[in-house]
């Protein structure tokens, strides 16, 4: 390809060589012209020679002119011909760029669209800029290209198109050689970028729900400053408000007064011997009560061996803690949790380890230098080293490769581990490296063995428990049934027999649901079209002819109030009725009521169980669906009842919780709402 400056050097050259052609067919001319006015005045006299001459001037002027026309015609040219040439190499970059590039006039018409462009909206064919970008009949109103020909300065903004994709748009003004306006439009797809950050906020998000799941916090003391930083979690632990920092004093002011002096030689010990930080302590909260804390951290060192920064994190044991009391006094069930794990770091490329931590030594059991002669595939276990190495040259040759997955490695002394390995590219000395790290996940993959070993045998348990209680429950209602069928007992004595029945009866329908719930937790009891009307139809006609029962039922129930569920739906309103019944008084008035309502563009039937009782006060709101309620007074439906309502609703896709029948009077009785996915009945 010829550069810019060759073919200006060319045209030059071309110019000089035509004068010089120019000025020498003048001089031959004039030489002519001279000879002929010398004869002619040899002839005739000296008037007619300064007429002659007087010709002569003339006809030179006239070749002057033309002469200097021509040189300003060729001096256009060239300049037409730069701008040309600037205009094309423009065209040139523009075209094979990555982003969507077009001009655009205000006519709306496409003066240029390079590749790019035309490959996501097709070729422009003289069609206006609204038709082919946004496919509409008509202009845009206030479309934003249109305010750099006003503001004649450039400007960025997103736009989203009919089909999701997301481009961030670059306008600039810009003047065509014919001098019409125009706006050059870039637009960059940064669609992957968008979702890739959404990912990540929805990952933060995901974590901070895993640490209020778990009761999981973590935080990080600046030694020097004195500035103790913490998660959202971490200050629900607490108990305490959420604010910038703490000081390492006032965390210490949360403490139990007996376990003050023992956190504190713990935490001394970490920064000053290098002990191990993880530690049991007691936590009062604002409001007195008490929580038993489990706490891990480690801490990083300055120049000097001086400590500056200690990391760790904080879980909430109260139940873990109470649940080993309860179980055995005498005997640890749960160990403390495991040492904070130093992460393993390695740095490899073509398979030659360039660099290696002291985790990996302590992990790996070989030394630095034993480490830095080996391929990095050796230290993993023989069956899992060709794969290894295959991620590995796919991740260099820049290949799609899994960046997180779980493999063994070979310690020095034949010892196998597992870990869960992550890896990823970045240039080192100029050349594409990987990074690997390693999390030793051994102690895991064995509990979750145990994990599956013991859960089988609970089933087992649970089996051989449900076969024997039914076979006696069965029993024992075959000889009320004889007993009910005496002709000497009397109204008294029969009620309490019907009684016992119901109970045995109950008895066996819940060893049945016990089993029906292990099914539907491990996906066993595949859901169904259910009508739920229908289900709550049965419970209060089961409530309705139990003996002892004086409630007054107010319910109407549509037929057809069709959900996705399973056999368990009538112990959701079975368990919601009987909770009514049995807290709202002697002679408690039940309403049912039933709507259909969108909830986030869905349809949901929405089903309300109220009473008249003495409702549920505030503070145990919140608490009502858990596993177990904490409360020195008797509290209505704590234990395993409501924990399974909420259990079977969430796992159909639905809502439920309680609230005042009337609004902001909770001695005025408990409406209990539980919201369901509405589906069509076939």
């Amino acid at each position: 390809m010829v550069s810019k400056p060759d073919l200006q050097k060319k045209d030059e050259d071309k110019d000089k060589k035509e004068l010089l052609e120019e000025l020498k067919a003048l001089r031959g001319h004039y030489s002519r012209l001279k000879a002929a006015v010398d004869r002619y005045e040899r002839v005739a006299g000296k008037k007619e020679l300064y007429r002659g001459l007087y010709d002569l001037e003339a006809e030179r002027d006239r070749i002057k002119a033309q002469h200097d026309e021509l040189r300003e015609d060729e001096a256009r040219r060239k300049v037409a011909d730069a701008v040309e040439f600037e205009r094309k190499l423009l065209f040139d970059v523009l075209e094979n760029l990555p982003a969507f590039i077009y001009l655009q006039a205000r006519d709306h018409s496409i003066r240029f669209a390079n590749q790019t462009f035309r490959k996501i909206f097709g070729e422009p064919e003289n069609r206006p800029c609204y038709e082919l970008i946004q496919r509409s009949d008509a202009p845009c109103p206030d479309c934003p290209t249109f305010r750099v020909f006003d503001t004649l300065l450039p400007q960025q903004w997103e736009w989203t198109d009919k089909m999701g994709n997301i481009y961030q748009i670059y306008d600039y003004p810009f003047t065509d050689v014919d001098g019409t306006p125009l706006v050059l439009e870039m637009g960059i797809d940064i669609t992957e970028r968008k979702r890739a950050e959404e990912a990540r906020r929805e990952s933060e998000a995901n974590l901070a729900k895993a640490q209020r799941i778990t009761h999981l916090g973590n935080w990080e003391w600046d030694v020097k400053e004195d500035k103790v930083f913490c998660s959202d979690e971490f200050y629900r632990v607490f108990g305490l408000d959420r604010r910038d920092y703490i000081t390492f004093a006032e965390f210490i002011d949360t403490l139990y007064p007996g376990d003050k002096d023992r956190v504190n030689r713990a935490v001394e010990a970490a920064l000053y011997k290098g002990e191990p930080y993880s530690i049991d302590y007691c936590v009062i909260w604002p409001d007195g009560s008490e929580h038993i804390i489990h706490a891990e951290g480690e801490v990083t060192y300055g120049q000097g061996g001086a400590p500056i920064k200690m990391f760790g994190t904080v879980q909430d044991i109260t139940e873990r803690k109470q649940a080993e009391e309860e179980l055995l006094a005498s005997e640890e069930k749960f160990r403390a949790l495991a040492d904070t794990s130093f992460v393993t770091i390695a740095v490899h490329r073509g398979g030659n380890l360039l660099y290696v931590n002291n985790a990996t030594v302590e992990l790996t059991g070989h030394s630095k230098d034993e480490l830095l002669k080996m391929q990095f595939w050796e230290v993993f276990a023989e069956d899992e080293r060709e794969s290894i190495k295959k991620r590995a040259s796919d991740r260099l040759a820049g290949k799609s490769a899994s960046t997180s997955y779980e493999t063994r490695i070979l310690t020095k002394d034949g010892q196998t581990k597992w870990v869960n390995l992550t890896g990823g590219v970045f240039t080192f000395e100029g050349k594409p490296t990987i990074i690997t790290t390693l999390f030793d996940i051994t102690g895991i993959k064995n509990a979750e063995n145990e994990l599956k070993e013991s859960k089988t045998q609970a089933e087992l348990y649970v089996d051989l428990m449900s076969h024997d209680i039914r076979n006696m429950n069965q029993v024992g209602i075959g000889f009320l049934e004889l007993a009910l069928k005496s002709p000497d007992i009397d109204k008294k004595d029969k009620e309490l027999l019907l009684k016992s029945m119901g109970a045995l009866e109950n008895s066996t329908r819940l060893i049945d649901n016990v089993r029906k719930l292990q099914k539907s937790q491990t996906g066993e009891l595949k859901p169904y079209a259910v009508d739920a009307c229908e289900a709550i139809m049965r419970v209060l006609g089961h409530y309705s002819n139990m003996p002892g029962v004086k409630a007054t039922f107010n319910y109407k129930l549509p037929p057809g109030c069709t959900v996705m569920a399973n056999d368990l739906l009538y112990e959701v309103f079975e368990n919601l009725v009987g909770n009514a019944i049995k807290h709202a008084g002697p002679e408690p008035t039940i309403n049912v009521k039933f709507e259909i309502i969108v909830f986030n563009g869905r349809n949901y039937n929405k089903f309300i169980v109220e009473d008249d009782g003495p409702g549920i006060p505030d503070d145990l709101k919140p608490r009502i669906f858990t596993r177990r309620i904490h409360s020195g007074a008797r509290t209505r439906g704590s234990g395993l009842g409501l924990f399974i309502v909420k259990s079977l609703v969430d796992s159909y896709g639905g809502r439920v919780w309680v609230e005042d029948r009337v609004k902001g009077d909770h001695t005025k009785g408990a409406r209990f709402v539980v919201m369901l996915p509405a589906i069509k009945a076939e």
